[in-house]
């Protein structure tokens, strides 16, 4: 028999794959994808964690030597990092449902093969001034 699920959200989604959910006990990955993401969560190296609604996305950057920057109405997250193309496609679409800032061992470990690694993660306030 089949069990149903007790959240629309989850009917909807049909579940969250484990490439959209964050492991802090895992193997380092740079960020989640969902066809179905609703906010980005950022995590830093220490562990704390910030969400933000894609509903507030404004628009995105890259740079191949700067990295990326997100705008949402009232944050900016700028993300720093190596072989971040894909992470950048990704959030074009609101695709990711969260990107994590690697520890020094772990960045070092990483860097050496071509999976992206965050190594700068920074969530400020955006300026209305523009």
């Amino acid at each position: 028999m089949k069990s149903e699920s007790t959240s629309i959200l989850d009917r909807l989604q049909g579940g969250e794959s484990e490439e959209a959910v964050y492991q802090s006990d895992g193997d380092y990955r740079a960020f989640g994808v969902s066809k179905h993401a609703v906010s980005l969560n950022c995590i830093s190296r220490g562990g704390n964690q910030l969400g933000i609604s894609w509903s507030l996305y404004s628009d995105a950057r890259y740079d191949p030597t700067e990295g990326i920057v997100i705008e949402f109405s009232h944050k900016v997250v700028m993300i720093q990092g190596k072989h971040l193309l894909s992470l950048y496609q990704y959030i074009l679409g609101n695709r990711v449902t969260f990107i994590a800032e690697a520890d020094r061992a772990t960045e070092k470990l990483i860097s050496q093969d071509d999976e992206p690694v965050v190594s700068k993660l920074v969530v400020g306030n955006r300026s209305h001034t523009d």
